[in-house]
């Protein structure tokens, strides 16, 4: 049965990751993240770390040590470190030389796991290279770097449709809405209208045939209503 040292199984991982794996001695610094990223304004970032001691960390690490740097342009600045000595052992502690971006008006930066340096609330003066390095009590260091590119959120334009509206010999342009339920509802309108307009004429002819159907009819009746008194009033001869 063969055994997997830890040096050979984070170097497999970081292998299968195609991510970066250093290693000095007993200690082995990873990264997890891309070596180039980029964000919006306003998203939150993980920049991922870490690290793996095969025997004692107090007996490899320097006193301040993992250390996290900032290089904006050129200038590097430290933003923070695991304190040996501080309370509780190994405590992160935010450097004097961070940047006020990071800490103002609240505090952004922050650290999780064993060495992920988390940022929330991304600005464009967050661009920047960023570092994780492992100083050694044996002089030596380990480092891993990610640039990070923070990037305005992208704004379209809702297009504006038009309309050519035609009066005789002349044409305009106007804006036009693109609902065309507005258009369809017009239409309908419209050809409800006619068929009303079909239905009022036929109505209207019925009407005017039954009038003169029942002028008629009365006509008759006046006229053998009239006949008939006529005949009633004639005298017989002796």
């Amino acid at each position: 049965m063969s055994v997997v040292y830890p040096s050979s199984l984070f170097l497999f991982i970081s292998l299968m990751l195609n991510r970066s794996f250093l290693s000095l001695g007993e200690v082995q610094l990873f990264r997890i993240s891309k070596s180039n990223i980029s964000k919006e304004i306003g998203d939150n970032i993980s920049l991922i770390w870490e690290y793996n001691v095969t025997t004692n960390r107090d007996a490899e690490f320097k006193s301040t040590s993992p250390i996290w740097f900032f290089d904006k342009n050129g200038t590097e600045s430290k933003i923070a470190f695991e304190d040996q000595f501080e309370t509780p052992k190994w405590k992160w502690t935010i450097s004097n030389d961070c940047p006020e971006q990071f800490l103002k008006p609240k505090q952004r930066i922050h650290k999780e796991g064993k060495a992920t340096l988390f940022i929330t609330n991304l600005s464009l003066s967050d661009s920047g290279k960023y570092t994780c390095k492992i100083e050694l009590i044996s002089g030596s260091d380990l480092s891993s770097s990610v640039q990070l590119f923070v990037v305005s959120t992208p704004t379209t334009a809702a297009p504006t449709a038009t309309a050519t509206i035609n009066t005789g010999s002349t044409s305009s342009t106007a804006p036009s809405s693109s609902n065309t339920t507005g258009s369809t509802t017009k239409s309908g309108t419209d050809g409800d209208s006619e068929a009303l307009s079909d239905e009022a004429i036929a109505g209207i002819s019925v009407a005017v045939i039954v009038v003169v159907v029942v002028i008629v009819v009365l006509a008759v009746c006046m006229w053998k209503k009239k006949k008939d008194k006529k005949k009633g009033l004639r005298i017989p001869m002796s």
